[in-house]
């Protein structure tokens, strides 16, 4: 099918799993806002489930749309799904996130002569021969992006080829007023508490029992630390076992799912993130952006992030060395000032939510642009 595309301003339906809470469906959230001044209408569509990200996203003029059909695997009834949606909707371009949602897009896309961005948030998923067929012929039809160079360097020593590199970004948030004594009277915190805070979905991949041990071999020489797991998910009773057994329950608060994840960082002395895999967390870019210095494992985009300082980077699984990577922060006030200067600056020259929107509006209309040279030939 042929369209007369719009020029301004352009419509970009995003392709996602779920609305869970999550560092890809917050990042589309940021992308959709700060392309909005440059001329970008988005919309959203999930097909495994709702979530409260489904508000945050109708909260900023973002509109949702949930697929739903019964049954889980391969449905390719959910193309259709979305065929349907994207016409009436009047899409004009797709863009999708993982690799379920590329290949349900893909098919849409296709039959509605539209053009196709598929960004790559984690290599993780191509564990099976079906899913790395599916990731060699991605670049067939559609513009593959990913969020570290990192995954670019995978994708080409294992599917043949790379991609471009686009990162994610956060707003920069101002700095006036940036106090955090006010939310830890309100978490109950002692004055003088070393607050350590660690803002992630508690699943496995993310690892807080790792964390749990170091912080628990933390305690023994800085009985004054205090540990705040902010997110929920399908490990948080494992691990509120684990920190009790460990005996460092008292001094672990576990918050739940928060949505005003901004002002409790601001509370945090430091922020860690301790996973056995990722992209670009979201998390780190956040706290870096309120001028939080960061320890975190070295995993995904990690190390490149923080190549000029900013943080602390150790092994996974190295308690010994997490433990240590912590306390080097305490009772160091002048160090933590500097990292975070640093940390800040970096996600202001490279990571900030207007960058990353700028870079994929660049490519959203090299793509229309393309695509209505060949429909007026």
């Amino acid at each position: 099918m042929q369209r007369t595309r719009t020029t301004h301003p352009i419509h970009v339906a995003h392709v996602i799993q779920y609305f869970d809470v999550g560092g890809l469906e917050r990042m589309v959230l940021r992308l959709a806002q700060a392309s909005r001044a440059l001329g970008v209408s988005s919309s959203v569509y999930a097909y495994l489930g709702d979530g409260p990200m489904r508000l945050e996203f109708e909260r900023a003029g973002v509109a949702t749309h949930l697929i739903e059909r019964p049954s889980e695997g391969v449905q390719l009834g959910r193309s259709f799904d979305l065929t349907r949606l994207f016409k009436r909707e009047r899409v004009d371009l797709v863009h999708s996130h993982h690799v379920g949602p590329f290949l349900y897009s893909a098919l849409a896309a296709s039959v509605e002569n539209l053009p196709h961005v598929h960004t790559e948030h984690s290599h993780e998923f191509y564990d099976e021969p079906r899913r790395r067929a599916i990731g060699q012929w991605m670049d067939s039809s559609a513009r593959v992006v990913a969020v570290t160079e990192e995954i670019s360097q995978w994708r080409e020593a294992h599917l043949g080829r790379p991609c471009e590199v686009i990162h994610n970004g956060v707003p920069m948030p101002s700095m006036r007023g940036a106090c955090g004594e006010q939310v830890r009277r309100e978490l109950g915190l002692c004055s003088g508490t070393f607050v350590i805070g660690c803002v992630a979905r508690l699943s496995p991949e993310k690892d807080h029992a790792f964390l749990l041990r170091a912080f628990a071999r933390l305690l023994q020489a800085k009985p004054h630390s205090q540990l705040v797991l902010v997110g929920d998910g399908p490990e948080r009773e494992a691990l509120e076992r684990l920190a009790g057994a460990l005996g460092v329950a008292p001094r672990v608060l576990f918050l739940g799912r928060r949505n005003d994840v901004d002002r409790l960082i601001r509370a945090f002395d430091l922020v860690t993130l301790t996973s056995s895999r990722e992209g670009l967390p979201l998390a780190i870019l956040e706290a870096m952006s309120h001028a939080v210095p960061v320890v975190t494992t070295a995993v995904g985009g990690l190390p490149d992030l923080l190549r000029d300082g900013g943080g602390r980077l150790v092994s996974h699984g190295d308690i010994e060395g997490l433990a240590m990577a912590l306390e080097s922060f305490m009772g160091r006030p002048h160090l933590r000032r500097a990292q975070g200067r640093i940390a800040r600056a970096t996600v202001r020259d490279t990571h900030s939510s207007e960058a990353m929107a700028r870079a994929y509006t660049s490519i959203y209309a090299e793509l229309l642009h393309d695509s209505s040279r060949r429909m007026a030939r």
